[in-house]
């Protein structure tokens, strides 16, 4: 499975992580069963927008590409696997992409999946843009 450099998964993961911990005395991880199961969940739906991209079709937006699809499902399944917190919205942009967006105390990042695919980091406080780059998909 692919995975983001380096220096944009400590940045994309560590608002996203629920737990991080572990079990200092049997140094087993903690796992977030709520996490995996919410990641799941948005996985089940990304996997049924590929399916049925039609349902998604509006006069004015484009449905999510398939492969806009296909990576936004690979960067769930990563962060399932780190057990990050799950996003707040999972939504298609209009424009042959879609967004995975977390509002938490210090604002909202955005996770963006383009319709090519590329994938954008946006962190906004304040409704003002306080960070954004790209993430290389490796």
């Amino acid at each position: 499975m692919s995975v983001l450099e380096a220096h944009a998964l400590t940045r994309v993961v560590k608002p996203f992580v629920a737990t991080s911990t572990v079990n200092t005395l049997a140094f087993v991880p903690v796992v977030d069963k709520a996490a995996i199961d919410a990641w799941n969940q948005i996985i089940d739906r990304l996997i049924e927008w590929g399916r049925n991209p039609a349902n998604l079709a509006d006069d004015d937006a484009e449905p999510p590409t398939a492969s806009a699809i296909a990576t936004a499902a690979r960067v769930a399944s990563m962060f399932r696997d780190t057990q990050a917190l799950a996003p707040t919205l999972v939504a298609p942009n209009g424009e042959g992409g879609l967004s995975f967006e977390l509002r938490h105390s210090n604002g909202t990042d955005l996770l963006v999946i383009h319709a090519d695919s590329t994938v954008e980091m946006i962190c906004l406080q304040n409704h003002r843009v306080t960070d954004r780059f790209h993430i290389k998909m490796a």
